[in-house]
């Protein structure tokens, strides 16, 4: 299946790409086929406000996960690798200037919560992947309680994006590039290539595509505060993200769940949790709370080829959408459009999990 599409698409000069789903997975390859002289139209009935990708936190974090993550895929940490390899390259490969979009790259600290933990980062430090602070260090922090975890670490190959800003300079390339948004649902495997006057049809539908479980998380956003960190910290599953105009807190996980409500009671264990290291969490001001819906496959990892005839998948991007999506988009361009893809991309096709339009 996946050379007689390649066959098919080789002999075409100029292909019609329609793309349902306009997250960051979606944009990301919308801006790469423009950019590489295609003809784009992303399908999304929800505004960028409504996406997954605006409800994230724009982390780039190849190291915390892993530290803290047991994979169940086995090339999942040299994709983060690869992923962030991308990163250092800056965005100008999608035609967009760093600072337009709040990159820092080199600018998060771990907490590490347990004995087990802080081992780990040790371990991944003799790679040049985490280095230990002492007390003086995390002064710069902000009014840091170190009575709430056991070691902290700066992570040097770890950073973060403001994904708004990344999702509104992204939709702005893709109309500047000729590109076409229309809110439409399009379930990709209802309808034929044909039926939307395109040669391929991509399914980067989030949560909502094939083999994906739905997980529901909750965060807020704080105003900027003296006692706030003015790094990325992250500690288990929480984080403080510092961004040019709030304070990212979160996240509370939830599988399953597809609506986004807000339990103030899920709001109330993340302000109480995070208060324990960062007390200035209860002086600070709330100035929003939200939930979204991430997408996950079986093995945790992401999806990414032909799933059929002129059908293509992108997805499954989970807790990484941001440090992933660039680079798959990349290489999911140079798929569809007839290129032979690297090894480690051809590790994460739809096959493993039989997956058919």
């Amino acid at each position: 299946m996946e050379s007689q599409n390649r066959q098919r698409l080789q002999s075409m000069t100029s292909l019609r790409i329609a793309i349902a789903g306009a997250g960051v997975a979606g944009l990301c390859l919308a801006v790469t086929l423009l950019r590489r002289g295609q003809r784009v139209t992303l399908y999304d009935p929800a505004s960028a406000e409504e996406t997954a990708s605006w409800a994230a936190a724009g982390m780039l974090a190849p190291t915390y996960e892993a530290a803290t993550d047991s994979p169940g895929h086995p090339d999942m940490y040299a994709l983060l690798e690869a992923a962030r390899d991308f990163w250092d390259e800056g965005p100008q490969s999608l035609g967009i200037e760093r600072q337009q979009i709040g990159l820092m790259l080199s600018s998060s600290v771990a907490l590490a919560v347990s004995a087990g933990q802080a081992s780990m980062f040790r371990r991944l430090a003799k790679h040049g992947r985490a280095r230990a602070l002492d007390v003086g260090d995390l002064a710069s922090l902000g009014n840091v309680n170190p009575d709430g975890f056991v070691a902290a670490f700066w992570l040097p190959r770890d950073g973060q994006v403001d994904n708004r800003a990344f999702v509104r300079r992204l939709t702005q390339k893709v109309l500047s590039l000729g590109g076409e948004r229309q809110s439409l649902a399009v379930e990709p495997a209802k309808v034929a290539p044909g039926d939307l006057s395109a040669d391929c049809i991509v399914d980067a539908r989030g949560w909502r595509a094939p083999a994906m479980t739905p997980v529901k998380g909750t965060a807020m956003a704080l105003a900027r505060h003296p006692g706030l960190p003015g790094h990325v910290v992250r500690w288990g599953r929480n984080y403080l993200v510092p961004k040019a105009d709030r304070v990212v807190l979160g996240a509370h996980a939830m599988p399953g769940l597809t609506d986004t409500s807000v339990d103030p009671a899920i709001i109330d264990e993340l302000c109480e949790e995070a208060a324990l290291i960062f007390p200035a969490v209860k002086d600070a001001d709330v100035l929003e709370t939200w939930s979204g819906v991430r997408p996950r496959s079986a093995d945790g990892a992401p999806v990414l080829g032909w799933t059929g005839p002129g059908h293509y998948q992108l997805g499954g991007l989970y807790r990484d959408g941001f440090l992933l999506a660039p680079r798959l988009a990349d290489w999911a361009a140079s798929d569809i459009l007839g290129d032979v893809l690297p090894d480690l991309a051809r590790r994460f096709t739809p096959d493993r999990f039989k997956v058919r339009a």
